[in-house]
């Protein structure tokens, strides 16, 4: 009987939880529908929703895109103008890990996001994108296009 309750009291939990990320998600903006695509040890999904930059913005995203149990870097943010990069994620000692990256774009820039293991992908204004790499032992976020580049970015182990 006591662990019954306890089960239905951490799978309530867990449905709060999910409906809360859910909110956060809709008030930052996100959609519920996705294109995506698989493609060996490379998945891939894009969400676009309209670009909107600010400090407001950025704490609402990084609200939305919040840590989760598998997360081994950020949520954060990040700013740059054209032809700058900022190093993301590093490993320097040990095994690389097979990661998720997932980047949303809030301003008119465009961010390329390099894992060390996979090819560059690039985020356009106003668009989400996750990517599922293989062992990667750094993830580099440069401004390509625009004046200003600023999002929010995570890793996730896979």
């Amino acid at each position: 009987m006591r662990g019954t309750r306890t089960l239905l009291i951490a799978v309530g939990a867990v449905a709060s939880l999910g409906l809360l990320a859910e909110l956060a998600a809709s008030a930052a903006g996100f959609t519920l529908t996705q294109s995506g695509s698989t493609s060996g040890s490379t998945i891939s999904t894009t969400t676009t929703t309209e670009a909107a930059s600010g400090a407001a913005d950025v704490d609402v995203s990084l609200l939305a895109l919040g840590g989760a149990s598998k997360t081994i870097a950020g949520p954060g943010a990040f700013r740059a103008d054209v032809n700058n990069e900022t190093r993301i994620y590093e490993v320097l000692s040990g095994l690389a890990a097979s990661v998720c990256i997932t980047v949303r774009n809030l301003a008119g820039g465009e961010i390329r996001v390099s894992p060390s293991s996979s090819s560059s992908f690039d985020v356009r204004a106003g668009e989400t994108r996750a990517a599922c790499v293989g062992p990667a032992m750094a993830i580099v976020l440069s401004c390509r296009d625009g004046v200003r580049c600023e999002g929010v970015w995570r890793v996730n182990r896979l």
